[in-house]
């Protein structure tokens, strides 16, 4: 130890490295500690299914024909005789008795679903619920006995740095970890109505889809889902379904065999500062109401458009995305208090909401475009832009294709949105 101009001690270059050094050790600890939690819970899931399922692979690629090598009309790439295709993806057992979380895209259409231990035994999937608007499926498997699960943690608690790590299946490299930050949280991407992202770097790469994003103390805090490339792989930049999302998700499927949402009956967007100025409201600090469907729960509680909901079932809801959050997890048929800001007055009012009816998203669609034309979508709870500059990277669902020795994309369209064009690489599957 040296003295300082004053006295007081001052360390020297060499203890500040090796104080560096240690921090950096008790890091990798914990980096440890963390992933020998989880892996025993991961597991890798191949299905099987017809070239006719496999069809989107014939997509127009949009990076252009030579991005990953193939020549367009190549008859060579043309679907096989083959009568099944091949896919990969990642799951995380979160029950004893043999329930995989995992992706929707990671199983939807599949002939058949193998699902393989990280102790190597092999399972073929004794039942599958999906949720397609959060990209959610449960998979089932009998094993003889309790299996490792992995433990479901607050993915609300997270915050924007903290360290996570990715653990799956990439390239069918076996139960393979990356590390990397939390990005940012509440993504939308046009793949999902009913999801709400976290954004992270850790590596991210086709086969994760389906796999645990994980905190430093073990637990499960998202599903790996997509990324945003310009290529079909990782290029810093992925996404991640939260935890309380899946874990609502999941007991819905295991108790019904599909989700039961409750649902409003709005159009809504974010108050604007041009918006807020005009209602008389802070600027994001409430949920502006802009269409009222007919004969829906908001149309018999006398909602009106202009209305601002500042807070419901008694919590307070700044964004879009967090009343639609609030609003499809309530109890189907409950009566629910709403807190509205109407011509500059707070007033309180009581809601019953009702089970989302089939094609409501098609109403919402529709109510977009009127709203927004062709370059915004309001509805739901999802808001986006569509006017962006044509080199930016295309925020993307991944997944790969391994077809004539060569990895390809299979292009997905969106399933709706004003002319937003993505392309989405389903990060599970290799067909």
């Amino acid at each position: 130890m040296l003295l300082g101009d004053h006295g007081g001690p001052r360390l020297c270059r060499g203890s500040e490295d090796d104080a560096a050094l240690v921090s950096a050790r008790e890091l990798s600890k914990a980096f440890r500690k963390s992933a020998k939690t989880v892996i025993p819970t991961v597991v890798k899931i191949t299905t099987s299914s017809s070239p006719q399922i496999g069809r989107g692979l014939n997509l127009p690629n949009p990076f252009g024909p030579d991005r990953f090598g193939e020549v367009p009309g190549d008859p060579a790439e043309e679907p096989e005789d083959d009568p099944q295709l091949p896919g990969l993806g990642s799951g995380v057992i979160i029950d004893a008795g043999g329930i995989i979380l995992t992706n929707e895209h990671v199983v939807n259409g599949a002939a058949e679903v193998r699902v393989e231990l990280a102790d190597g035994r092999q399972f073929k999937a004794a039942d599958v619920k999906i949720d397609p608007q959060s990209d959610l499926a449960i998979v089932r498997i009998k094993a003889d006995g309790p299996l490792p699960a992995a433990k479901l943690g607050d993915s609300d608690a997270l915050d924007i740095g903290d360290w996570v790590l990715a653990i799956g299946n990439p390239f069918d490299l076996d139960l393979t970890v990356s590390a990397g930050i939390i990005s940012s949280k509440g993504r939308v991407l046009p793949s999902s109505r009913r999801a709400h992202f976290l954004q992270t770097d850790a590596a991210i790469n086709p086969g994760n889809s389906g796999g645990p994003l994980v905190n430093l103390d073990g637990e499960v805090v998202g599903i790996n889902t997509a990324i945003a490339s310009a290529s079909g792989v990782y290029e810093g930049v992925g996404f991640a379904i939260p935890s309380n999302l899946a874990r609502w998700v999941a007991d819905q499927l295991i108790a019904h065999g599909r989700v039961r949402r409750a649902y409003l009956g709005v159009a809504i967007a974010e108050v604007d500062p041009r918006a807020a100025r005009e209602l008389g409201v802070a600027v994001r600090q409430g949920v502006l109401v802009s269409e009222i469907f007919p004969n829906s729960p908001a149309a018999k509680a006398e909602l009106r458009a202009g209305d601002v909901i500042t807070a419901f079932a008694g919590r307070t809801v700044a964004q879009p995305r967090e009343l639609q959050e609030l609003v499809e997890r309530a109890a189907i048929d409950s009566t629910q208090s709403i807190r509205i800001v109407r011509d500059g007055r707070a007033r309180e009012l009581s809601i019953t909401v009702e089970a989302l009816p089939d094609g409501f998203d098609r109403q919402g669609a529709a109510a977009q475009q009127r709203l927004c034309g062709n370059n915004r979508r309001i509805g739901g709870a999802n808001r986006w832009e569509s006017n962006w500059p044509s080199r930016r990277p295309t925020a993307s669902m991944t997944s790969a294709v391994w077809r004539s020795r060569a990895w390809r994309p299979m292009v997905r369209r969106p399933r709706s949105g004003c002319n937003r064009a993505c392309a989405f690489f389903e990060s599970g599957q290799f067909r």
